[in-house]
């Protein structure tokens, strides 16, 4: 049985890669990564050496292999048998352990990890594979990261604590506005507002109630509304504002308004 084999990568985020496999007959070769790997079996289960240990993996259940350390992976059978991998480059992972003051998680997950988790992960592989914002993408793998470091804490948000530290939001606030149809990264909004790109995230969101990527979201579509308005073409409002893909397009105009493109300018006439 052949196998499939797919990557995604954004130029934006070079610190990060996602493989999706459905598989047959695989070659099984010991190796290792450069990166950390975060792997989740989707159908059927795995046999997996890491490391001199052999573990069965169920359909499900999420594995993570620090870089360097040697591992091999085959389907116990192989109808059927789907697996995600993403790849973090492992200066951007330690440096966001080193500002939390914590370590990785263990070989294999526990439950409730792998709960959490692997929403977390679906979404950033969506975000690749659907050409999502740089902006948004990032903000999923932060959320995600910063779960695997601390799987015993809640995601939660906090308010801007300090009058200087409002400041520097309402910084990020103005620069999502400036450019709101650009290709914002998180990397962008640290040097602009002087905070770490997870305090940001998390102040941000405590402060405006929805993450920089949804407040960006948020200020594309009025503007693609008010483009719509005009009558334009829906595909060339979409890309103009940033929505490579128009059925996310669609999605998101639907979920924010209640309305398709299509039926907002058709209610125009």
């Amino acid at each position: 049985m052949p196998y499939d084999i797919r990557f995604y990568r954004d130029p934006a985020l070079p610190q990060l890669e996602c493989k999706v496999c459905a598989a047959g007959e695989m070659p099984a070769k010991k190796h290792f990564h450069e990166e950390y790997s975060l792997g989740i079996v989707e159908d059927g289960a795995s046999r997996v050496w890491c490391d001199g240990r052999e573990l069965d993996m169920k359909a499900g259940r999420l594995i993570w292999i620090p870089p360097y350390v040697p591992h091999a992976c085959s389907p116990l059978e192989a109808s059927g048998w789907r697996y995600k991998m993403l790849f973090i480059h492992a200066e951007w992972m330690e440096g966001l352990g080193e500002e939390l003051r914590l370590s990785g998680p263990s070989l294999v997950m526990d439950r409730k990890s792998t709960r959490r988790s692997r929403g977390l992960m679906n979404r950033v592989a969506e975000c690749l594979a659907g050409r999502r914002s740089p902006l948004e993408t990032e903000t999923r793998l932060l959320q995600l990261a910063g779960g695997l470091l601390n799987p015993n804490a809640e995601v939660e948000a906090y308010a801007a604590g300090t009058a200087g530290e409002r400041r520097k939001l309402a910084r990020v606030q103005e620069y999502l506005h400036a450019h709101a149809l650009e290709g914002v990264t998180l990397e962008r909004l640290e040097a602009v507002s002087g905070l770490s790109r997870f305090r940001l995230v998390h102040r941000f969101t405590g402060a405006f109630r929805i993450p920089p990527h949804a407040y960006q979201t948020m200020l594309r579509l009025h503007y693609a509304k008010r483009e719509l308005a005009k009558r334009r073409s829906i595909a060339e409002v979409a890309a103009e504002a940033g929505f490579y893909d128009q059925s996310h397009f669609t999605k998101s105009f639907k979920s924010y308004t209640g309305v398709t493109p299509l039926a907002y300018t058709d209610a125009l006439r």
